[in-house]
């Protein structure tokens, strides 16, 4: 055997190409410290991310407004079992562009879980994004990530806090609480797929996005 051959082109692997097959598995939010702050430079392609939430509407589509904005530009998205009216106007500031979105309204769980798996099996929309009030059933997590295999797109879901003590299947799973000192939120890193990030994340509100060093990692 010639062990000063070279090994063949297509088996050697450098750092930079390692780091370009990550970053292309990954879809930035937006927000270049919460990026840096995420396990994996961002939200994973394909993936599951889930929200608990104390109370809906505190300020959590904050959160996903400047995903949404770089998104919006090129796919469509969708929304299920929104509880709220979208305020157009402020999404617009946001840069979201309101054509992208759709609209599905629903009155019960069954109802949005039905929708949610049908918007990722037609594999139209780069973002997913529903309101779940009650439990997930296992078999209804196994046909969500079925669906999303192979998919770039994510799947949002927004679920009361109390709901934490289930089963879940999500890729990430954060908590989201109001943070009165900054008058914003606390994000809290219940579980990721992979190496989870040092402490929780205050955001600290500054329009248009806190991209200025508002985000900080909380004491």
């Amino acid at each position: 055997m010639n062990m000063a051959a070279p090994f063949p082109e297509a088996q050697v692997w450098s750092g930079r190409e390692h780091r370009k097959r990550c970053e292309q598995q990954v879809i930035s939010s937006g927000i270049a410290l919460l990026d840096n702050w995420l396990p994996h430079g961002g939200w994973q392609k394909g993936s599951i991310v889930e929200c608990l939430l104390p109370v809906k509407g505190f300020g959590e589509m904050e959160l996903l407004l400047p995903l949404m904005s770089k998104l919006s530009r090129e796919h469509d998205m969708v929304l299920i079992g929104m509880p709220w009216e979208p305020h157009a106007s402020g999404w617009l500031q946001r840069e979201v562009m309101l054509e992208r979105l759709c609209f599905v309204a629903t009155r019960q769980d069954h109802d949005t879980m039905w929708a949610v798996e049908q918007a990722l099996e037609c594999r139209c929309f780069s973002l997913v994004v529903a309101w779940i009030e009650g439990r997930v059933k296992s078999h209804q997590w196994q046909r969500m990530r079925g669906s999303l295999q192979g998919q770039s797109g994510l799947l949002w879901l927004m679920r009361p806090y109390e709901q934490g003590k289930d089963m879940s299947a999500a890729d990430c799973r954060l908590g989201l609480t109001p943070d009165s000192g900054v008058r914003g939120l606390r994000i809290h890193p219940l579980r990721f797929r992979g190496k989870e990030p040092v402490g929780s994340l205050r955001w600290k509100p500054d329009f248009p996005w806190p991209d200025d060093g508002s985000w900080s990692l909380a004491s």
